[in-house]
């Protein structure tokens, strides 16, 4: 089976991630392997190439970009829960498995349907995976986006993380009057 695997390796919390070593694990389960970061400019490129499989090596992030470009397309995908949360792979039963456990399963796998959400705004339509935010959520995801969260992919505990957002992040405590 040709795979491409979409790694990102800043998921987690730990460096067991390493790509060649995911990739190794392909090929010793007989598997061909083409590998891509997200963080590469031609990554997106690599979901057009002919392949059987998209192995996504990521936390939710990476899993929702990658399945937000192969909406319509006839290829499965599959994870391989590697971020801090992982709620996605939790949701489809593959956390708690070992990357070679996971890969081990890909010949027998069975396909299951996955609904996309899609969200219409203002700013035009975005298809979205695992959650729609509002309000201040949204507003601090939206700041972290801009700023590509280059310290939060190195800090490994959530208090770290949530106290590195909550300073970065500005928030307008003016008071909004309501009238009516």
């Amino acid at each position: 089976m040709k795979v491409t695997l979409i790694h990102n390796p800043d998921a987690g919390s730990t460096d067991e991630s390493c790509t060649d070593e995911i990739a190794a694990s392909i090929r010793a389960a007989g598997h061909s392997v083409i590998c891509q970061s997200p963080g590469s400019a031609d990554w997106e490129k690599a979901l057009l190439e002919a392949t059987d499989l998209v192995a996504v090596a990521g936390g939710d992030g990476t899993v929702g970009n990658v399945v937000q470009r192969m909406i319509g397309k006839s290829v499965p995908i599959t994870i391989l829960p590697m971020g801090t949360a992982n709620n996605i792979a939790s949701t489809l039963g593959l956390s708690g498995l070992s990357i070679d456990d996971l890969i081990g399963g890909w010949a027998n796998g069975r396909r299951i349907g996955l609904d996309i959400g899609l969200a219409r705004g203002p700013w035009g339509e975005r298809y979205f995976i695992e959650g729609l935010g509002l309000g201040l959520f949204t507003d601090v995801m939206s700041k972290l986006k801009g700023r590509r969260n280059v310290d939060l992919a190195h800090l490994n505990a959530p208090k770290e993380k949530l106290d590195s957002m909550v300073k970065s992040c500005s928030i307008d405590s003016t008071a909004t009057r309501l009238t009516g």
